[in-house]
This record gives structure tokens, C-alpha cells and sequence, in this order.
């Protein structure tokens, strides 16, 4: 039966077109990643991007390892120093690569995560001997910011907990090839997503648009067989589309950038994250969070379209929550909690794991990501028994 709902598949124009799209889109947004991922100025490395790019990663890594407080210090004072020497107007291009990631860090610690964008460079201004204290300023502002966002004696227990396995000092290395790959999962996944629901509705809707129904549910055991076979082949297509696409991409910008930054922790970019994870594991979250949405979405178009015979409301539906969803969100008055756990979010990590969203019930506390992930893959499964019942009588009653 899942050869046949393939066959079927493969035999349709706009599907095949579907099928390169990944292909083009997985293409077009590493390129954009790597355009992204550097700021080389039209001279620099011959006006090639993807040697720029190796380039920049290798002379930022020439500051790579822990960056203790001696070291930030001895850091910045060669920034300054630059700077008194009349060299204000090429300080960018004199300083070292890895300067200003460095410096928006040590900002960030220092003086809080309310720090100007428009200042991110304020340690520069900063006594050398304060930022040899850089890292208990640092512990302070983690515990201002428990008192921040703990709203009860649970939850700001449970956010020092988690600011305190934070390893200082840091490590730094060039992460930006990283960060450029999970900037665009996310992008690539509400495509994936659009795409996957498509051909979950088509599986499904197929049947009644050929007018075959009476002919492929003819005996009781074989539409049994034969809706299994639907679902199992809607969940399959999502699963092979969603991670062939996510994986040329992470293969076409890794081999264009490098991987390095891997091991790099999250806290480096963001310093008040509560989630304790490297720039690695979280792209690793980031893609495993776009998978669960495509299979939500999946299971959605398959339960509409087998309830409605149709592809149009069974796609409209998925893009209704996951694209839509968010712009009406920002413009009702809605608790704000049940906002922030709303499934869209899941095509969202990069600034949910940016700021610390925790829940509370009872005096069970627990973060946003985990509960998006938990909550909506369960979503996902359970809706598959639905589906299988509500197109069993649909076929019954033809």
C-alpha cells in the first residue's frame, strides 16, 4: 500500500515540482547563510565569499580557548589602544575578528542583558581593574535576573539552579557557522512544513478526487490495510522531505563554513539563556523542534482531509496555526502564558532559548522548549487514531 500512495504521488506534476522545491530551497538558504555568517568588506578575500568565510573563521580562532578575566581585560585594553593611537576610523578593520564578539559578551555579563544594542561595546569604557571582576558581576546579574522572571519562590529557585550550571569561565571559538545554520532550519522548516502538509492532504483527499473510494475500500480487511498505509506513507513523506532538506542544508553550509563553534556554549551569544547547551546541541533542538511541527502539521491536513475529502482546508488549516497564528497573537488581549505555549513557537527556538520562559503548576516549574516538544509530538500521535476511525466510517458511508 505505501508503494501505491508513492506511485500515486510520483506520477503528479505539482508533486515532483514540490520535491525539487526542497532541493532549490535547501540550496538558496545555505547560500544566504553563508552570505549572512560574515562581514567582509567587498575587497577582502578576493571578493569570494566562501574563501572569506574560512578566513574569518581561522582568524578568530586565533583568540580561541577559556576567556578568563585577565585575558578580557588584556583584550579590551588592546582595543583601546588602537583607539588612542588615532585609529577610530579603521578600529574595525584593525582589531582582531573575534574583538567585538568578545566585547558584546563581556558588555552583556558585565552590566546586564539589558544592555543597549547601541552599546554593546560598553566594557571597552570600563576600569581595567572592574573587569578583572567580570565573572561576579556576572553572578549577580544571574541572580538579578531569577528575581527578574521567577515570579514565585519555585521558579526562582529553579532559575539559579539552572544559572548555576553555567561553566565559568567561558570558552570561546568562532561560532558564527552555527549560528548562520540555525537562524535558517528555522526558516527551512516553515517551508518543509507548508510542503509537508500538502502531500499529507493529498494522500488522503486522492481517493475522492479520482472517484476510486468504492474500488480501494472494497473488502473490510483492505480498508483497514489501506488507511494504515495512508498514514503510514503521509508520515514517512513528511519525515524523508523534512530531513533530506534539513540535512543538504547543514551539509551545503558546513562544507562552505566549517564547523567550528560547535562546542561553543549558547551563554557566549546569549548569557542569560537557561538553556545550559552548545551552539551544536541547540541547532540539534532547533531541527528536532521543526520535525515535531512538520508532524503536527501531518497529522492535522491527514485528519481534516480525511473528514472534509478535501486538500484545500486540510492544507489552509496548518498554515492558519503556524503562519498566521503568531501576527493575530500580538494584536488580542489572550493570557500570555498560554501564548507563549502555542505551537508555532516550535519554528521559534532560536529567540525562545533566549529568554528565560518558565511555567509553573502546582509547584511543578518547567521551561518552554521542553514542553513545546513533549506536548505537541504527543499531539501529533494522537491525532493518527482520529484519523484512522474518522476516514474508516467516511469510506464506510460512500
Amino acid at each position: 500500500m505505501i508503494r501505491y500512495e508513492w506511485k500515486m504521488i510520483m506520477r503528479n506534476r505539482l508533486c515532483k515540482a514540490l520535491l525539487l522545491s526542497v532541493i532549490f530551497f535547501a540550496i538558496f538558504l545555505s547560500y544566504l547563510a553563508i552570505e549572512n555568517s560574515i562581514n567582509v568588506d567587498e575587497d577582502s578575500a578576493e571578493g569570494n565569499s566562501l574563501v572569506a568565510v574560512r578566513q574569518l573563521m581561522e582568524e578568530k580562532n586565533q583568540c580561541r580557548g577559556p576567556l578568563t578575566p585577565v585575558r578580557i581585560r588584556e583584550i579590551v585594553e588592546k582595543g583601546n589602544a588602537l583607539d588612542r593611537n588615532g585609529l577610530e576610523g579603521k578600529s574595525k578593520e584593525n582589531k582582531s575578528a573575534a574583538f567585538f564578539d568578545i566585547a558584546f559578551f563581556a558588555s552583556s555579563a558585565f552590566y546586564g542583558e539589558h544592555t543597549d544594542d547601541d552599546d554593546s561595546l560598553a566594557i571597552l569604557r570600563e576600569k581595567p581593574h572592574n573587569i578583572e571582576k567580570i565573572y561576579d558581576r556576572y553572578r549577580e546579574n544571574l541572580k538579578a535576573e531569577s528575581k527578574e522572571y521567577g515570579k514565585t519562590k519555585e521558579q526562582r529557585e529553579f532559575l539559579l539552579k539552572k544559572f548555576q550550571e553555567i561553566k565559568m569561565p567561558v570558552h570561546y571559538e568562532a561560532f558564527q557557522p552555527w549560528e548562520g545554520v540555525f537562524k535558517y532550519i528555522e526558516v527551512f522548516s516553515i517551508i518543509l512544513l507548508i510542503i509537508s502538509a500538502f502531500f499529507s492532504a493529498r494522500i488522503f483527499a486522492q481517493e475522492f478526487r479520482y472517484r476510486s473510494d468504492s474500488v480501494f475500500f472494497s473488502t473490510l480487511h483492505g480498508r483497514g490495510k489501506a488507511i494504515r498505509g495512508k498514514i503510514v506513507s503521509g508520515l514517512l513523506m513528511t519525515t524523508i522531505l523534512y530531513w533530506v532538506g534539513i540535512g543538504l542544508l547543514c551539509l551545503l553550509c558546513f562544507s562552505v563554513m566549517g564547523t567550528s563553534g560547535g562546542k561553543t556554549m549558547f551563554q557566549f551569544d546569549a548569557p542569560y539563556a537557561i538553556y545550559i547547551v552548545s551552539f551544536r546541541q541547540l541547532c540539534g533542538i532547533a531541527a528536532l523542534c521543526g520535525y515535531i511541527a512538520c508532524l503536527l502539521a501531518s497529522s492535522i491536513s491527514m485528519l481534516i482531509a480525511a473528514k472534509t475529502r478535501g486538500t484545500i482546508i486540510a492544507i489552509v488549516i496548518p498554515l492558519l496555526l503556524f503562519l498566521i497564528t503568531p501576527f493575530i497573537a500580538r494584536n488580542i488581549s489572550i493570557q500570555y502564558d498560554f501564548l507563549m505555549l502555542m505551537p508555532y513557537h516550535l519554528n521559534n527556538i532560536l529567540n525562545c532559548s533566549r529568554i528565560p520562559y518558565i511555567f509553573q503548576l502546582g509547584s511543578f516549574v518547567f521551561r518552554q522548549i521542553p514542553f513545546l516538544m513533549l506536548a505537541y509530538s504527543g499531539l501529533a500521535v494522537a491525532l493518527l487514531p482520529l484519523t484512522y476511525q474518522c476516514y474508516k466510517k467516511t469510506t464506510v458511508n460512500s
